[in-house]
């Protein structure tokens, strides 16, 4: 019984055992739930107690929030097999057409003498008496096939009709930006009077800000999207509100000291202060320094080894049993410690300590001090009370003399002190009457400051208003004059002599350090020297992406720069300027001495001295201008005209001096005043060698004119030289003080060589060269060819040449020409190479004789390797069943020269009109699908239009990583309308920016000599249609003329082409190969173009009947060298404004081509409907140049009645697609044109047409690209392009807009640039254009600029290039030559973008190959595709041998300028969270740990008791 007994009690205290384990388990879980819910939810999971700050509504969009819209263009239907009639739907049959009657003669028919007596004729009817008829008995119709449809999801869109924004609560919600906001006047309320003295000051200002806190309720979350940064007003001071504060707020403290920044840098990060202060010397480490009362302090505090607190030392404590005073420990006022400012105690052994900045003493102090000292002796005062009186007043009378507006309020206040100093007031007053009194050193500790008081002056505090001095910052200052009012500028040497009516230009250039301005002090100045006082200007500075970013100002003297603040917050935090000021005036504004002489120093490095000629009375000048025209290069002949004028008279006669160079005179010197030819009192006397003459005028009067002309002609012995002739003209006289005044002048004309040079890669390792020789037919017996590539000579190289010379047809190079050889010759030849990367091989050829070189020219030819690493090529053009389309047929092989991650892309771009039909679309996705497998790509277009429509270009964008030495190899087709000439089909393609192309010839049967073209429309056939306010319209209808040099043409001597214009328009404008205008006078209308290789004129005439005759030289087609000319023409139509639109009007316009025989040789005609349907209202653009800089402003007037244009009732939102396009050539212009940043500016449209307010940023958004069809030709890596910026803008529905936005134009100064821009609006479906808007611009140098230094790279969001991102993190490498890979560059290794998206990448190397590599995206944006492999690009500078290349052999990245903007697009990333405030917050999850807690407890408690009682 017992043993039973006590396995039943074993059996029971077993089992509770097991429940105290469950429980226990129980309980450790429940308080693990309690504290890492609360720990990670504590901002995510914020309570409702809370109010939200963020102004939005949270909500997710549901498929109630989309409408479903047909796209697919189609109608429902079952379809049809269609029917088309065969011979079995006909049944034959016979019909009688023969209108005679059968009848054989009978007896009856004669007489009984036998004589015919019937008057019918004999006849039976055969074969050809019927015709046979075909009967449609089938019963059907003829239709073709109709293919059913029926609607599927593919045939429908999702459009989002929710006018809620999606929004989902965080944290970051919480935060009441307007919580705490102080400005200027509240914390300057918080400073004390100052006394002067440095070290002092800095002390009390930092006490002053003892205990202030940073906002919690006003703040930004960090990168973690935990860690909460408050607002301060440290950080408001010096322009970053929310920053990391103990730098700035060390900063604040020596600002509000008075301390100038030139003297001692403030900087708001420790660790780059620190780099500035060793700069200035400033720098102490902390084993070597004893630290003093003002000085800075630099903290470790999380002990990584850097600096990242400062604080402000406002005592030092040393120790009797420590040698030489040796400070032991100190106190510090520390900003941002613990979120506060606070007096914190060091150990100067500690490791927390990095180091000093060991503040100076006060200038201005120690002057006043020892004036005083000096008085003090004088006076032989003795007793305190004196000694302050005459302290007092002779601190007045010194500083008064010095700087009376600081010093103005001098007080006795200077001996009050901090009463927690261990300082008695006596020895503080001692202090202040003896400078070197030292401290007590026999206490145990004894607190000192260095700031002992040398004056009693009271100093109030006030921001620095003046401007920072930059004189210590300029980098170069020169001096130019010009005598043309600014063309051309020269610099002024030493002891040159301009004259008083000179212009003069000072060019100022400099670079500010970073960390010199602040957002409250953002203004530079500089004293010009007293000889520039009286210069003044006023205007603009822009940075090199043409942003505005501040202004300029020079009166009395003072150069005053002010920049904005997001300008001078980048400085602030670091990042250096660098600038540059032109301003200039006439040199009599310039001082000089007594002998109009004047010595002008900037600084030490720069200074001139020369004389400026302004005699007060003298009086008389005189001008000379010199131009060419009429080139003729075959005739070796050029016409020139000198003009001669004085605007004062001169006081004796002119003596003029021509001297030709390399060219004579040819034929009589005319000389006309006033329209009239006159020869009294002209002598004019020829060089003996005809290059030249000497002439005299007589005296001239005020205002007289002469003008001179006559032509020039190359010897024989230079004709089809490489030459350039000169011709320059000197006028002398002498002025009303018999000072002598002169003038001179010169031309330069430039005549083409005897030979041109071109090459063609034709693939495979195979460069095909072509020679061209004796273009203008003149005899070149006797002239030597040769030939090198890369420098090597041709010799023995047997070539091809055309037309045979002695019956030969191969010459062997070098070459000498037989005498007699008189016509134009082609030599054709080819060579081979073995690279297999990317090359550029130039070939030059030169023509010479007796060792006179004719000219040479060269010819370069990129080859991308004889692998053919990427290669396009048209495979053959078909016919279509229509004959009005043709089918181009093209295979795209390349293969992968390195892993490629995923995010690659392939884009084509077809010209000459060809797309893509929805048939060839499919087709090609099946290729794709072949060669990178279903879904592993993504296939798009430009104009993001469906699988159902025509496409204009494809882009292919990779989902996975190719391998290196992947082949890929895909065929696809295009269509284009059928050519009606021989035509070449160009087409480019680019894998990741590496670009290539193909091209397909089309040859038609019909070869004709003339066609007529709608110049707006130019696919659209022999009819086409516009509404007369169509942006390309506008009341304007233009033609297209294309006249094609066949064969026949070829034979005439001249072909006349007639127009024939409709009836009801005028002549508006003509010109001719995109070109020339004609100018006309009178009836009679010119144009000089550059056309088959020479300079030809062509003339029209109007002719009655609204005709216009263009006579065509023959020097125009002969040869083969061209094949077509156009010419363009655009007429108005007469009283526009009277004529009834309620019906479309026809407008036909013919043309007909002759020959000098008036023999027909083809004619065209083209067919125009136009009708009105006042659609000016709903988009209008204006553009202008801004003055002062190289931007061009753009102004777009959208709806401007606010009319509901989608009439969908719900406020929907409407496109504007602004395109740019211009032409890059590198031999030229050099034009590269971007979006200036933050240029973009929409605003609400008054009803007087004017701007009215700001659109808000959140009711609109846009993006920017910049696409290139790059050329076959370039210089260097620099290659020619036809280049399109495109600005996409989604604007509301049912509001009067006006967008404004700016490009900024770079290229080489002086050149013309002509950009056309057209936007359109798309809305529903529909579109309207405002036409092509040309406005050229010539590139100058602009009066001011400042770069923080650097390309200008943005961070933007990819759905809204107007939304900047903060916070992405990058890491830049930079190609390295001797280890061959891209390695990192120290200097960038880790880069932030700041609160305007901006990356500082600082002054680059150029010609240097960069790899920019995304570390981590802005916070809630997803990593850029691609961002891994890294952005490459290459500073292209033509300076080479300052800057040597460094890249890879195959660099294909993105060739840059310097200055140039870069935006780098991050898209938002689709985050899922946990609950988060808006959901059920913390409560939930904090009550149900408590709960588990409790239950275990209450277990525990249970158990207890009943062991308790079991025990009993």
């Amino acid at each position: 019984m017992r043993n039973l007994l006590g396995r039943y009690v074993n059996r029971y205290e077993k089992k509770h055992r097991d429940f105290r384990h469950y429980a226990m388990i129980v309980a450790v879980l429940a308080l693990v739930v309690f504290v890492g819910v609360n720990w990670r939810l504590h901002d995510k999971g914020i309570s409702m107690t809370s109010d939200y700050q963020c102004g939005l509504k949270e909500h997710k969009h549901t498929a109630d929030c989309y409408k479903k819209v047909l796209i697919c263009g189609k109608e429902e239907t079952d379809g049809s097999e269609g029917h088309t009639h065969t011979d079995a739907c006909y049944k034959e049959e016979k019909k009688l057409t023969c209108d005679k009657e059968e009848h054989k003669h009978n007896a009856d028919c004669y007489d009984e003498e036998g004589n015919l007596i019937c008057d019918k004729e004999e006849h039976t009817h055969s074969e050809d008496c019927y015709t046979t008829e075909k009967k449609l008995i089938c019963g059907k119709e003829e239709s073709k096939p109709v293919k059913a449809h029926h609607h599927t999801d593919a045939c429908y869109k999702k459009e989002l009709v929710c006018k809620l924004k999606e929004h989902t609560h965080t944290a970051a919600c919480y935060s009441n930006e307007n919580a705490d906001v102080e400005d200027k006047s509240d914390w300057e309320a918080t400073i004390p009077t100052l006394s002067g003295n440095w070290a002092e000051d800095i002390v009390s200002v930092a006490e002053s800000q003892i205990g202030y806190e940073e906002s919690t309720a006003n703040f930004k979350l960090a990168d973690d999207g935990e860690t909460r940064k408050g607002y301060t007003r440290y950080g408001d001071w010096y322009g970053n509100k929310y920053g990391d504060w103990s730098a700035m707020f060390a900063s604040f403290c020596l600002n509000y000291a008075g301390i100038s920044s030139k003297t001692v840098p403030v900087n708001s990060g420790s660790t780059a202060w620190i780099t500035e202060l060793k700069q200035k010397d400033l720098y102490k480490t902390a084993d070597n320094y004893n630290p003093t009362t003002g000085d800075l302090v630099f903290l470790d505090t999380d002990s990584d080894g850097k600096a990242d607190h400062v604080g402000i030392i406002t005592g030092t404590e040393t120790k009797d049993d420590v040698e030489d005073s040796k400070v032991t420990s100190l106190t510090a006022i520390v900003g941002d410690s613990n979120d506060a400012v606070e007096e914190n105690t060091y150990e100067i052994s500690d490791d927390t300590i990095v180091g000093y900045c060991a503040l100076p003493e006060n200038p201005d102090e120690k002057k006043d001090a020892e004036a005083t000292t000096a008085e003090k002796a004088e006076e032989e005062k003795t007793t305190e009370e004196s000694t302050k009186t005459v302290k007092s007043g002779t601190d007045a009378e010194s500083t008064t003399a010095k700087k009376a507006e600081s010093k103005s309020e001098a007080a006795t206040s200077a001996d009050s002190v901090t009463e927690d100093k261990k300082v008695t007031s006596k020895e503080s007053e001692e202090a202040a009457l003896i400078p070197n009194a030292e401290a007590d050193t026999t206490a145990k500790t004894t607190r000192t400051r260095k700031a002992l008081r040398k004056s009693s002056r009271s100093v109030a505090v006030q921001a620095v208003t003046n401007g920072i001095d930059f004189g210590q910052y300029i980098d170069s200052a020169t001096l130019q004059y010009s005598k043309d009012n600014g063309s051309s500028w020269t610099n002024i040497k030493n002891n040159d002599v301009i004259d008083k009516n000179d212009m003069v230009q000072v060019s100022l250039k400099y670079t500010i350090p970073g960390g010199v301005l602040s957002t409250e002090n953002n203004t530079i100045t500089y004293t010009l020297p007293d000889a520039l006082k009286d210069f003044t200007d006023s205007g603009k500075v822009f940075d090199s992406a043409g942003a505005e970013v501040g202004s300029y100002q020079i009166e009395n003297g003072v150069v005053s720069i002010s920049f904005n603040e997001k300008f001078a917050s980048a400085n602030a935090t670091g990042s250096p300027i660098k600038g540059y000021l032109n301003f200039s005036s006439k040199a009599d504004k310039i001082k000089t001495d007594d002998n109009n002489k004047i010595d002008i120093k900037f600084d030490d490095k720069n200074e001139i001295n020369f004389e400026i000629k302004r005699p007060e009375e003298e009086k008389g000048d005189i001008n000379v201008t010199k131009s060419a025209s009429n080139i003729n290069e075959t005739d070796g002949t050029v016409k020139y005209t000198i003009t001669v004028s004085s605007p004062h008279g001169t006081n004796s006669e002119v003596t003029l001096n021509d001297i030709m160079t390399n060219i004579t005179l040819d034929g009589d010197i005319q000389v006309v005043k006033e329209g009239q030819t006159i020869t009294d009192g002209i002598a004019i006397t020829k060089n003996s060698d005809n290059k030249g003459f000497s002439a005299t005028l007589p005296k001239m009067n005020a205002g007289e004119i002469y003008t001179i002309t006559y032509t020039g002609k190359l010897p024989d012995d230079l004709k089809g030289y490489n030459i350039t002739a000169k011709n320059k003209i000197e006028a002398k006289s002498t002025n009303t003080d018999n000072r002598e005044i002169s003038s001179e002048a010169e031309v330069e004309t430039k005549f083409k060589p005897l030979i041109t040079k071109t090459g063609k890669d034709k693939g495979n390792g195979v460069i095909e060269w072509t020679i061209t020789v004796n273009k203008d037919k003149l005899d070149i017996g006797g002239w030597t060819l040769s030939d090198e590539i890369d420098g090597v000579d041709l010799s023995d190289r047997e070539v091809q040449i055309s037309p045979a010379i002695n019956g030969s047809t191969t010459i062997k190079l070098p070459y000498t020409f037989p005498e007699g050889s008189q016509e134009t010759y082609t030599i054709i030849y080819t060579t081979e190479h073995t690279h297999d990367g990317w090359k550029n091989i130039t070939n030059k050829a030169d023509l010479s004789k007796d060792g006179n070189s004719s000219g040479s020219d060269s010819a370069g030819v990129n080859i991308e390797g004889k692998k053919n690493v990427y290669s396009k090529q048209g495979t053959g053009i078909e016919l279509n069943e229509a004959g009005e389309t043709i089918t181009l047929n093209w295979n795209v092989n390349f293969t992968i020269a390195k892993d490629t991650a995923s995010g690659w892309t392939f884009t084509d771009t077809p010209q000459n009109g060809q797309y893509f039909t929805p048939a060839q679309i499919a087709n090609l996705k099946k290729e794709l699908d072949k060669v990178f497998g279903a879904g592993k790509y993504t296939l798009t277009n430009d104009q993001n239009k469906s699988e159902t429509e025509n496409w204009t270009s494809i882009k292919v964008t990779g989902n996975e990583a190719l391998k290196a030495g992947t082949n890929i190899s895909f065929n696809y087709q295009t269509t284009a309308a059928k050519p009606e000439t021989n035509t070449t089909f160009n087409n480019s393609g680019s894998f990741n920016n590496q670009w290539f192309g193909g091209n397909n010839e089309y040859k038609p049967d019909d070869y004709i000599v003339v066609r007529k073209v709608d110049a707006n429309n130019e696919g659209g056939g022999s009819n086409t249609s516009h509404d007369y306010n169509d942006g390309n319209i506008k009341g304007l209808l233009q033609w297209e003329i294309l006249v094609n040099f066949n064969d026949e043409v070829r034979k005439s001597n001249k072909i006349i082409v007639t127009e024939h214009l409709p009836n009801g328009v005028s002549l508006s404008s003509l010109s001719c190969a995109d070109q020339q205008i004609f100018i006309w006078n009178g009836d009679t209308g010119t144009a000089t173009i550059w056309f088959n290789d020479r300079h030809i004129q062509i003339t029209a005439t109007k002719k009655s009947n609204n005709e216009i005759e263009i006579e065509i030289p023959k020097e125009a087609y002969e040869g083969n060298h061209t094949s077509q000319i156009a010419f363009k023409i655009a007429v108005t139509l007469d009283n526009a404004d009277s004529i009834d639109w309620t019906q479309a009007k026809v407008y036909k316009n013919t043309v007909t081509v002759t020959n000098e025989d008036n023999k027909e040789l083809g004619t065209g005609e083209q067919t125009q409907t136009i009708t009105n349907n006042r659609k000016e209202d709903l988009v209008e653009k204006g553009c202008k140049s801004v003055d002062g800089s190289n931007n061009i402003e753009y102004s777009v007037a959208v709806n401007k009645d606010g009319k509901d244009l989608l009439q969908d009732g719900d406020g929907g939102t409407l496109t504007i697609k602004d395109e740019l396009k211009y032409e890059h050539n590198p031999n030229d212009s050099k034009a590269k044109i971007t979006l200036v940043p933050d240029s973009v500016k929409i605003y609400k449209r008054n009803v007087d047409g004017m701007k009215g307010d700001l659109l808000a940023s959140s009711s609109y958004s846009y993006t920017y690209t910049e696409t290139g069809i790059r050329g076959d030709w370039g210089v260097g890596d620099d290659y020619y392009e036809k280049r399109i910026n495109t600005l996409t803008v989604t604007i509301p529905d049912n509001t009067a807009l006006i967008l404004e936005y700016r490009y900024k134009v770079d290229g080489v100064v002086g050149k013309w640039v002509n950009p056309s821009n057209k936007a359109t609006l798309i809305g529903n479906g529909n579109s309207l254009d405002d036409g092509n808007k040309d406005h050229g611009i010539q590139i100058k140098e602009s009066s001011a600029g400042a770069d923080i230094i650097g390309i200008n790279v943005y961070k933007v969001d990819s759905n809204n290039y107007g939304t900047y991102l903060a916070g992405a993190k990058f890491s830049l490498y930079k190609w390295d030559e001797e280890v061959k890979d891209y390695v990192i560059d120290k200097a960038y290794k880790e880069l932030v973008s700041d609160s305007m998206g901006k990356i500082d990448l600082g002054e680059l190397t150029h010609n240097q190959a960069y790899k920019l590599v995304e570390i981590s995206p802005p916070d809630g944006y997803a990593m850029t595709e691609g961002a891994k492999d890294g952005y490459y690009f290459y500073i292209v500078d033509s300076n080479t041998s300052k800057y040597p290349e460094c890249k890879p052999d195959n660099f294909s990245g993105t060739l840059l300028s310097g200055g140039q903007t870069v935006y780098y697009p991050n898209t938002k990333r689709q985050d899922y969270t946990l609950p988060e405030t808006g959901g059920s917050g913390t409560l939930p999850f904090i009550t149900v740990g408590a709960s588990l807690m409790g239950f275990a407890l209450l277990c525990g408690y249970s158990m207890r008791r009943r062991r308790g009682s079991r025990v009993e």
